[in-house]
């Protein structure tokens, strides 16, 4: 099965004497293609489980599959590979590149693959179309208002 699978993911902190628990017996299946979205109130551990997902952190106890590969076993530069090929990440603060126009942010990561071709620049000029920001495709990130960002 593609997609992502966690069994029992607990994720805890020690913080002085204590532990907190910010994860705790988190089983989950996402299929290939499937849109999920994870809601709850601030300190319910939502960016823990997407970053254990993204393998930024690293679970305390259970696994993570993302299409059937255990990403608790991979090495560093494994990780480095899977997180440029398999996961993608629009963080909440926007991290835009001054230098490079919204195109060019929008075909970083397949750029930095060594895999950009004619039809990803016309697919991110579709997609800034059908956002309303067609003519918007050569503005740098400080000609953008904070929503457009």
């Amino acid at each position: 099965m593609s997609g992502i699978e966690l069994h029992h993911v607990t994720k805890q902190y020690e913080q002085g004497s204590s532990t907190v628990i910010a994860l705790k017996e988190v089983s989950m299946r996402v299929n290939s293609g499937e849109l999920v979205a994870i809601a709850g109130p601030s300190g319910s551990g939502k960016s823990t489980i997407l970053s254990i997902i993204g393998a930024l952190i690293k679970p305390t106890s259970g696994s993570v599959l993302v299409n059937n590969q255990d990403v608790a076993r991979l090495n560093e530069k494994e990780l480095a590979e899977f997180r440029l090929t398999e996961i993608g990440f629009i963080l909440q603060s926007s991290n835009l590149i001054p230098y490079l126009s919204v195109l060019d942010q929008l075909i970083l990561v397949k750029k930095m693959a060594g895999m950009v071709q004619a039809e990803d620049r016309v697919f991110a000029r579709k997609l800034l179309a059908d956002l309303g920001l067609g003519d918007k495709f050569a503005k740098k990130p400080n000609e953008l208002s904070g929503g457009e960002r």
